[in-house]
């Protein structure tokens, strides 16, 4: 299965597709090449969405009390895995409930690495999904979630998925959270 251009189980009606994946790769290069780290990238990044899914929870009203939204991210081992771990630890510096699935199923980027080993550091469980019975875990976990933020495939993928990968995607698919 290839996963789709727009993430399906993104359904907040705020969230356009505003640029390809070329446009987007091309934008990364080149802050990259310009001597912007990609950890640094990464911070920016997930500042930015931080602050945006705060303006999600007080829109649509989730629950006034940010330490009672329940907040999943789902994490591959590239770049964009490394986004989802620092928006995890921004989330939990704020005081809402995170909960990381890791799908690592190669070896993580260096820059996912580095905030892999700091979110470690923090005081909650990293669930990692590579097998049926941590999938089972994984699935049961987001009927407990108010929202599901996919952070497990970059953009402009170009290959087909692992069979884990494509079983998650479409457990997410049929999520109906935010």
């Amino acid at each position: 299965m290839r996963r789709n251009k727009y993430i399906a189980s993104l359904q907040y009606d705020k969230f356009e597709y505003c640029v390809s994946s070329a446009v987007m790769k091309s934008s990364d290069s080149a802050t990259i090449a310009s001597g912007t780290s990609a950890c640094t990238l990464m911070q920016a990044v997930a500042q930015a969405i931080t602050c945006e899914i705060n303006n999600i929870c007080n829109d649509i009203d989730i629950i006034p009390d940010k330490g009672m939204v329940s907040i999943a991210i789902v994490c591959g081992s590239g770049n964009n895995g490394g986004d989802g771990l620092v928006i995890a630890r921004h989330l939990y510096n704020m005081g809402v409930m995170v909960k990381v699935f890791l799908i690592a199923e190669k070896s993580f980027s260096t820059a996912t690495a580095t905030n892999l080993a700091i979110l470690e550091k923090c005081d909650f469980k990293i669930y990692r999904v590579d097998n049926e019975n941590s999938l089972h875990l994984f699935k049961a976990n987001l009927n407990y979630t108010d929202m599901v933020i996919d952070a497990i495939l970059g953009n402009g993928i170009n290959r087909n998925v692992s069979p884990m990968i494509d079983k998650v995607l479409t457990i997410l698919n049929k999520r109906s959270c935010v």
